[in-house]
């Protein structure tokens, strides 16, 4: 009986020791240097990196992010990698809280839904350039890792989005009658 008890306050407290070390928070010094490389690159002047420093060190803490999500940041290659590991630091990077090749499907097909809701040609832009964006920073990761490959009914999927996609992109930039 002993045993059994020992053994519950043991596993009981792992549990609490994890769910505590799990909850530290970042240094935001760090985390705030890498999301201003993302943004700057490596090699911006320090006068130039300061304020994008100041601001990544603010979300930050605003966001509390934690020892484990920075750990993952650390060791992201790309910012859509990056993004992976704390989403909320990047609300810009549409497709971040997924990944592999639904992820793509699923992403293509937000695009698509937001191209259909254009009806001038700033929002028609605005869509094209975030669509462009988010495929260099696929194209980035997926050179890191090119283990997924799509099959035939994601390649269709694709392409049926990016049909969607052009349709409405004609019919936003048609002229009006």
């Amino acid at each position: 009986m002993k045993y059994a008890l020992w053994s519950i306050v043991i596993i009981i407290t792992g549990y609490a020791l994890t769910r505590l070390v799990s909850h530290i928070p970042a240094d935001c010094d760090d985390v705030a240097e890498q999301l201003a490389s993302y943004e700057l690159g490596n090699y911006a002047e320090p006068e130039q990196r300061a304020p994008t420093v100041e601001k990544y060190h603010a979300l930050c803490k605003r966001e509390s992010v934690d020892i484990d999500e920075a750990a993952c940041l650390d060791n992201a290659k790309t910012k859509l990698a990056a993004a992976r590991c704390v989403p909320r630091l990047f609300p810009d990077v549409v497709g971040a809280d997924c990944e592999g090749v639904a992820c793509v499907v699923r992403t293509l097909d937000k695009y698509a839904d937001a191209m259909c809701e254009c009806r001038d040609q700033a929002c028609v832009d605005r869509v094209q350039q975030q669509l462009n964006t988010w495929s260099q920073m696929l194209a980035q990761d997926m050179g890191k890792d090119r283990q997924q490959q799509p099959g035939r009914e994601d390649m269709d999927k694709m392409q049926r989005a990016m049909q969607r996609f052009t349709t409405c992109q004609q019919q936003a930039t048609a002229p009006r009658q």
